[in-house]
């Protein structure tokens, strides 16, 4: 649960360093927490974006930070006598109500309230960033490289999806949970306050476009001698909505978006990873990111629904993208004699139903080759229990025929392999 509103919490450290002002608390629970402000200027848009990335990511399986909207006023906040401050010569101050509230810059609302991100801290002892390669060396649960990990390499989908333009390594954290010897290693990923649009240090057009240094961008420019504009130079924010930050969703493709760094894991993205990020992105209905927008408190009910809209936006064109190249052809099981499956694009509303068609091929282990192709409009194919069989599946959403699924069934009916 976030700090109760109405309480009076201790102060027990300011928070001076990165672009961002904070502080740290311990509400009348003994729960500490992190206070996050949005940059100078721009109140709402860090901590609202990263209420939502957050969220969205957790609901994906990945380890993230409890992160609460909270607005306060300088009647929650008392102080630890011990609590310090690091001045910008590195010297560690004692920090008084003064001190923080010149930490802390001019108040966000029109009755002296600001507006922050409470971000719990984490149980845990931590253990430092990972690496989007190699393994961690104190970590004997950690086998797999890195830049091989699948929810690593389809992070970069995600990462689009939100426009988590800042996904490197010093934005990850690792904790060993439980006592030494028989503990274990979690994975966090942390800081979203550059996603959807914003950035900590302001909404910037570029980053999502481009890399840091992206050098054939820059060259491109350069022999144009100005007269080719880069697309994201045009972009604006939305109208009104001061807590909406550059999610221009115009001329999005998820196979070009750039974060700011490269970053090993993402290079090694293939084809199957984007399927099943994509997989797991759609299955987002529009009341699931309704619900999660909600959580954001947005001051505004029209900022609310903009950003709705444009995660489904970004979410239908991931969805069409990865599934035009790896068939969303799902969930296969038997049952009454038959093999079914799920069109994941037609369930999700991405493709017509009217357009689509299906052909099915099979061939018995018992002996023979393969059969001719059968063209249907149903998702279901006859199959007689006791016989092992391979089938394969093609879609055509009234153009060219996909690539095939292969299904191995056994004769108890148990499906034995998926091939993509």
């Amino acid at each position: 649960d976030p700090p109760c509103p109405d309480g009076q919490w201790k102060v027990t450290g300011a928070k001076t360093d990165g672009v961002t002002a904070g502080c740290k608390i311990r509400d009348e629970e003994g729960e500490v927490f992190l206070l996050k402000m949005d940059p100078a200027g721009y109140p709402g848009t860090t901590v609202r974006a990263s209420i939502i990335s957050g969220r969205i990511l957790h609901a994906a399986g990945y380890n993230v930070p409890d992160e609460y909207p909270l607005t306060f006023g300088p009647e929650n906040l008392g102080f630890e006598t011990e609590a310090k401050f690091r001045a910008q010569d590195g010297e560690e101050i004692p920090l008084s109500k003064d001190s923080l509230l010149e930490i802390l810059g001019p108040p966000h609302t029109s009755d002296g309230r600001w507006i922050a991100l409470a971000s719990h801290f984490i149980k845990g002892t931590p253990l430092g960033p990972f690496d989007y390669q190699g393994r961690r060396g104190d970590d004997p649960n950690d086998r797999i490289d890195h830049e091989d990990r699948r929810e690593l390499r389809g992070l970069r989908v995600f990462s689009a999806w939100l426009n988590h333009i800042d996904s490197k390594r010093d934005n990850t954290l690792d904790f060993y949970i439980g006592p030494p010897g028989p503990g274990y290693v979690e994975h966090y990923l942390i800081d979203f306050a550059s996603t959807l649009g914003s950035g900590g240090t302001g909404p910037f057009r570029k980053w999502g476009w481009e890399y840091g240094m992206d050098i054939p961008a820059s060259t491109g420019r350069l022999l144009s001698l100005g007269l080719h504009e880069s697309h994201w130079n045009s972009m604006e924010r939305p109208w009104g909505l001061d807590e909406i930050g550059y999610m221009d969703n115009r001329g999005f493709n998820p196979s070009k978006w750039k974060p700011i760094r490269p970053n090993s894991a993402f290079a090694n993205l293939t084809d199957r990873d984007g399927y099943w990020a994509a997989k797991i992105i759609t299955a987002f209905s529009d009341r699931h990111l309704e619900a999660i927008v909600a959580e954001a408190k947005y001051r505004d009910p029209a900022a609310a629904e903009f950003m709705v809209r444009a995660l489904a936006e970004r979410r239908d064109v991931i969805g069409r993208y990865y599934f035009d190249r790896v068939p969303p052809l799902d969930f296969f099981s038997t049952r009454d004699e038959a093999l079914h499956f799920v069109d994941l694009g037609v369930e999700r509303g991405l493709y017509d139903p009217e357009t689509t068609r299906y052909r099915t091929r099979w061939k018995l282990d018992s002996g023979g080759g393969w059969s001719d192709w059968t063209e249907t409009d149903e998702t279901t194919h006859s199959w007689e229990k006791g016989t092992r069989a391979r089938f394969q599946w093609q879609v055509s959403r009234g153009e060219d025929w996909s690539s095939a699924t292969e299904v191995v069934v056994a004769a108890t009916g148990q499906i034995v392999s998926l091939t993509r």
